[in-house]
């Protein structure tokens, strides 16, 4: 890969009025020996079919993929006075699988059983990366691609006394009620240098799983299809989570659990409508785990019988209630689990209609 040049590095003078005129300079080494990304798989699956009724299938994966392209501008000193561009040592490796199952079956001349339900789960790993020795906290070796990082709280600075007696934090100064971090890094001070994995998944679910239930009596009906996820985590928005910062909005939620309400209980740092450098660090106060399981749809019908329907000279014909997004069993109180946002929120919605086919 060519290297870049930097055109405004020193001057020239040049004739007799000493004008002058930026120079070039190599902006970092070339990379000359270098492979295309490669990636392996394997996989291994089955499908089943039991009682000629159930129907399961069965997959697992794994993949390598190796010779990535990373920043290599951490490889030599500023001693060196230039530069590496890219290295092609990347690695990552994933993982995961994948199990559905389907049951369908006439129990009676009335009564008949539609169900299905699947799960799937995936995680990648980097195996291999370019570190920076001077941030060894924040190596991704052995971690998610993507995954949380930022510093861990110890709690929130109880009084000035516990501030005088805490090692000092950089980010600005501290009052009671702010978030005190922890020194991971053993130095006393409390920096960039502390930033780690906060030991979650990413903003991408691991885990997702879906069911579904469908049965029908004598023309009465019932459909209804569930969707959940798990295992990832995602960063509170400050429109909610802000606590009056900057003179913006103060939520339910931020109230009922800020240091001022909640005390030695409390979830978020003291109300300020000041910005605050120390509290709006990227840490485990703002980052928090997510899981939800949702009523995605849901139906209940009668389907009009064979003996009404000649003498409509009617086809077919169904009355029914549809349902969308009215249940959700999630772990987040002041906002929708899923979006997370101010922005545009799942819709609810009921339909009542009548199906007639002619």
């Amino acid at each position: 890969m060519a290297s870049p040049w930097d055109v405004s590095h020193g001057y020239v003078i040049i004739g007799n009025n000493y004008g002058a005129t930026w120079g070039a300079s190599l902006g970092s080494f070339p990379t000359t020996n270098f492979s295309q990304e490669t990636s392996t798989s394997f996989n291994l699956g089955t499908d089943l079919r039991l009682a000629n009724a159930l129907d399961i299938s069965v997959d697992a994966f794994y993949q390598l993929r190796s010779h990535i392209m990373l920043s290599a501008s951490n490889e030599n000193s500023s001693v060196v006075g230039i530069q590496s561009s890219y290295n092609d040592v990347g690695e990552v490796k994933s993982y995961g699988f994948e199990v559905s199952a389907k049951y369908v079956k006439k129990i009676t001349s009335d009564l008949n059983l539609n169900l299905g339900a699947n799960l799937s789960w995936a995680r990648n790993e980097v195996s291999k990366y370019i570190g920076t020795p001077t941030y060894p906290l924040s190596d991704p070796v052995g971690h998610r691609v993507n995954e949380a990082w930022g510093l861990k709280s110890a709690g929130f600075f109880k009084d000035q006394t516990d501030i005088n007696s805490s090692y000092r934090q950089e980010y600005s100064t501290v009052s009671p009620g702010d978030i005190k971090y922890q020194d991971l890094n053993g130095d006393q001070v409390i920096n960039e240098f502390d930033v780690t994995s906060l030991n979650g998944a990413t903003d991408i679910p691991e885990l997702n799983y879906a069911f579904n239930v469908g049965v029908e009596y004598k023309g009465f009906g019932l459909n209804a299809w569930f969707q959940g996820t798990g295992n990832y985590m995602k960063y509170l928005p400050s429109a909610i989570w802000g606590g009056m910062a900057d003179n913006g909005n103060l939520s339910v939620d931020y109230y009922n659990n800020c240091w001022d309400v909640a005390g030695n209980n409390a979830l978020y740092p003291r109300l300020t409508t000041l910005n605050n450098s120390n509290n709006s660090q990227k840490s485990n106060v703002w980052y928090k785990p997510v899981h939800f399981l949702k009523m995605r749809n849901i139906e209940v019908y009668y389907k009009v019988p064979a003996t009404v329907l000649s003498k409509l000279s009617l086809t077919a014909a169904k009355v029914f209630i549809q349902g969308e997004n009215l249940l959700s069993f999630d772990n987040i109180d002041a906002m929708d689990a899923e979006v997370l946002s101010t922005a545009y929120p799942m819709f609810k919605g009921v339909n009542i209609g009548v199906t007639l086919t002619f």
